[in-house]
């Protein structure tokens, strides 16, 4: 049975309402793609004016889940690209590659500086460190860029690899060195660049997830250590991040 509004509570009437189409949305009561129910039919059902009903619906459109077109109405947006949030190491070592595409945007070598010492656990002697950007894409549609550095205690071998896209390589050369303990993950909302927004196909100042991103591994016989850092970008639109934690490296034959 639908939720229906309250009148007597504290919680204004359109976020009671956000609430409960959002519910109904979530499970299929409309579809992707389908035309949404008007505001005079939302109004009549839960005995609401549209100054109750339109914030709702603005809220709606803003999270992405209804869109707005021009001349004939209020449509279910598709449904949100779940995406499991990883680093450029952890993604080449076990991502879904049937779907799940890197594009190297850019691979240089940056100057170490304290910020990057204190977090990649990077010997003092050390000058420099692999910086890798990475264009995140589900089923060819743009969700993502990924700012990555990675450790000095990662081989250049392993390095040249990611760089190049060979995954098939990846895994045999790190799997001997490396495995993949946990991430330390810190999101906040943000909004395009215009770099950002070029490249992932959205305009600047649209919303967008931040994610600042640790992967820990064992290296050899030395024990844990941070091996990537990186600055991760995501479009709020379409994309619903899943966190998953300690999951480790597979074994070889599951790669």
């Amino acid at each position: 049975m639908t939720r229906r509004l309250n009148f007597k509570s504290h919680i204004p009437l359109y976020i009671q309402l956000t609430e409960i189409l959002k519910e109904r949305i979530e499970v299929g009561e409309w579809q992707p793609g389908h035309r949404f129910a008007s505001e005079g039919e939302i109004g009549a059902e839960f005995g609401v004016s549209r100054a109750v009903v339109r914030p709702a619906l603005a809220i709606l459109a803003n999270d992405g889940q209804l869109v707005k077109v021009k001349g004939r109405g209020v449509f279910v947006a598709p449904k949100k690209v779940v995406y499991s949030i990883d680093g450029l190491v952890r993604n080449l070592l076990v991502a879904d590659t049937e779907h799940i595409r890197n594009r190297i945007i850019d691979s240089t070598e940056d100057e170490v500086d304290e910020r990057l010492a204190k977090v990649l656990s990077i010997p003092p002697d050390r000058a420099v460190v692999a910086h890798i950007m990475s264009l995140v894409e589900v089923d060819g549609h743009p969700i993502g860029i990924r700012d990555s550095y990675i450790s000095p205690l990662i081989s250049d071998a392993v390095v040249r690899a990611i760089s190049s896209q060979t995954k098939r390589t990846v895994p045999l050369v790190f799997a001997d060195v490396v495995n993949l303990e946990r991430s330390e993950i810190d999101v906040e909302v943000s909004s395009a660049s215009p770099f950002e927004a070029e490249r992932l196909d959205i305009s600047a100042g649209s919303p967008t997830i931040l994610a600042s991103y640790r992967e820990f591994a064992r290296i050899d016989t030395t024990g844990t250590a941070s091996i990537e850092f990186a600055r991760m970008v995501y479009r709020a639109d379409i994309t619903s991040l899943r966190f998953a934690t300690n999951a480790h490296t597979p074994a070889p034959s599951d790669v």
